[in-house]
């Protein structure tokens, strides 16, 4: 209430000194009083009357206003731990992405090596294997080239041993021959 009256005596100190800086009479009256004095007090009257009547609704603007800027800060304060939160959990996710990405990276390299490496073993297990058929098939086909070679030979060399015999000796020593081996034989002796 003392506030107010605080209030009202300033309006009406407002409104009057323009009045006095007028320049117009301030000797005149109504119903007895000065000017002055009406205009001071229908000032005062009509600052309480606009107090009486919007003072609660502003200050329950006021009020509801201050609440509310609370309740925005307090929001905003709560998002921005949020964000924090948020931010916190993205680097996490992106540290353990990384460290993914890394275990992926060797792991790959790992395995590519002893794939590699496998691959490698392989070929040369089946090159072993392929030039130790060879070497069997070289063999046999050497020792079956030998053998005919030798057949051949034989047959070559009984041919012209044949040939030889046919034209040294004759029917006559043939005959002879024959029967000295029919003698051997029937002794059994082995010519």
């Amino acid at each position: 209430m003392k506030r107010l009256r605080h209030v009202a005596l300033l309006a009406a100190t407002l409104v009057a000194a323009p009045a006095f800086a007028s320049g117009t009479d301030l000797s005149a009256k109504f119903m007895g009083l000065p000017t002055w004095a009406w205009l001071s007090v229908n000032l005062v009257l009509f600052g309480g009357a606009l107090g009486y009547f919007l003072g609660p609704p502003i200050k329950n603007l006021l009020v509801d206003r201050g609440k509310k800027i609370e309740t925005d800060l307090a929001e905003a304060a709560r998002q921005r731990t949020e964000v924090a939160e948020m931010k916190a959990t993205v680097d996490a996710k992106l540290a353990e992405l990384d460290a993914e990405i890394a275990r992926v990276s060797t792991r790959a390299d790992t395995e590519g090596k002893r794939e590699a490496d496998e691959i490698l073993a392989q070929a040369t297990r089946e090159r072993d294997r392929l030039l130790a058929q060879a070497k069997i098939e070289i063999d046999h086909r050497v020792g079956q080239a030998k053998k005919d070679l030798a057949e051949h030979t034989a047959r070559l060399a009984a041919k012209l041993a044949h040939e030889e015999l046919e034209r040294r000796i004759g029917p006559d020593e043939r005959r002879g021959l024959f029967a000295i081996n029919v003698a051997r034989l029937e002794k059994g002796v082995r010519p």
